[in-house]
């Protein structure tokens, strides 16, 4: 009787460790899959993740693959695609209600911001969706009072593109390529650095100019400049322009505004 429970003891410890060992190299996975699930019912936007780690041992969050896609009313196509986030942070700081990242990692191949036939932006919307829920489950996960920011030791930074398209309105389209790979910026210190680190980004890339050459898809390309006057005309359903548009664009080009 004795060695008979010794063997089903055995049993069960060996069935206990192979559940363990499969959930340790599947843990990625489930993660992954959970992290889908959750982003979607938070926003109710389909994501597609190819890989996602998060180390237990070791301070680091990784996800590559990452595409966001539009809701129906915002033309259901593509929002966002993210090739790589890679966060190397200090847990000690995080404890402590700050948010300091040793290695940051991002990758963003395409962005696509979409006005409706409403006038309000994907952006906007998936703010208002994600906003609040993240906002309270982040908190309950840090120290109560401040959390701020301390800083980046290395960021590695590549843009792709981003585009403007107005679903009112096509002749509105707007897309800005910046082509930049890998950007190596060292000791970002501060939320005013971010704005260093942009002009830099502007600079690598040469967006500078305010108009270019019609494309054939009927999406213009332009600067990162022309492109944030019409996020601003948009955001704030404002109606004017720049000198240097009336004289680099024809008066009939952009149209009335709707």
């Amino acid at each position: 009787m004795i060695r008979k429970l010794l063997k089903w003891f055995l049993y069960l410890c060996l069935l206990l460790l192979a559940g363990l060992i499969t959930l340790v190299l599947c843990k990625d996975t489930l993660i992954r899959n959970l992290t889908e699930r959750r982003i979607t019912a938070q926003t109710g936007l389909y994501v597609r993740i190819d890989r996602l780690h998060v180390g237990f041992r070791e301070p680091v969050i990784s996800m590559q693959g990452c595409r966001l896609y539009n809701l129906p009313e915002f033309g259901g196509g593509l929002l966002l695609h993210l090739k790589d986030l890679h966060l190397e942070y200090d847990p000690e700081a995080l404890q402590s209600g700050a948010l300091h990242l040793h290695l940051v990692r991002l990758d963003l191949e395409e962005l696509n911001i979409v006005r409706n036939a409403a006038g309000r932006t994907n952006l906007t919307d998936f703010i208002d969706r994600a906003g609040t829920e993240g906002r309270d489950a982040l908190s309950r996960r840090l120290p109560a009072g401040d959390f701020g920011f301390t800083g980046i030791d290395t960021l590695d930074l590549s843009l792709g593109r981003i585009r403007f398209l107005d679903l009112r309105d096509a002749r509105r389209n707007r897309e800005a390529y910046f082509g930049v790979k890998h950007v190596e910026i060292k000791n970002i210190r501060s939320q005013d650095d971010l704005y260093g680190v942009a002009a830099i980004v502007l600079l690598r890339s040469g967006v500078v100019n305010l108009g270019a050459p019609p494309r054939q898809d009927g999406t213009r390309s332009v600067g990162i400049l022309d492109l944030g006057m019409d996020w601003l005309k948009s955001a704030l359903g404002l109606d004017f322009r720049l000198p240097t548009e009336t004289k680099t664009n024809p008066p009939t080009a952009e149209g009335p505004s709707p």
